[in-house]
């Protein structure tokens, strides 16, 4: 009986793994799309790029994939570790692309974001403070 319950929820979890990115409590107040300046926190990546990066949001998504250059519009599935309001976990694997843990925390009116995993087949670790910085060029 238990091994013809696991074999039924099998689908399930394959089913999850197409999911859409989820919502969470951080962005309950509502996540404003346009230019976002990153920051970076640690030292390697200050080292890459000490002005930081502007980037165009269309959604949070792109927060929760922060570091993970091969996972936008990949066939991703989500797990939510912590969901408050003004701090999220998410753990996400994405179908040939790799794979992450993220924790957005809400600071000002910005977000510092603590990222890591493997993008594509290359690990990768990151902090970055993202703030807004306007609406996006056309």
């Amino acid at each position: 009986m238990r091994r013809k319950l696991l074999l039924t929820l099998i689908p399930l979890g394959l089913l999850a793994a197409a999911a859409p990115a989820p919502s969470l409590k951080l962005f309950g107040s509502g996540f404003e799309a346009g230019q976002w300046k990153m920051t970076p926190l640690d030292s390697d990546a200050q080292a890459r790029d000490p002005n930081g990066a502007a980037q165009c949001f269309a959604s949070p998504e792109a927060l929760i994939h922060a570091g993970n250059s091969s996972a936008g519009g990949a066939d991703c599935g989500y797990t939510v570790v912590e969901d408050g309001d003004d701090r999220a976990t998410v753990t996400y694997s994405c179908k040939g692309k790799g794979n992450g843990r993220t924790t957005i925390r809400r600071e000002g009116t910005g977000y510092l974001v603590f990222a890591q995993g493997i993008d594509g087949r290359e690990p990768y670790e990151m902090r970055s403070r993202y703030e807004r910085t306007g609406a996006c060029a056309s």
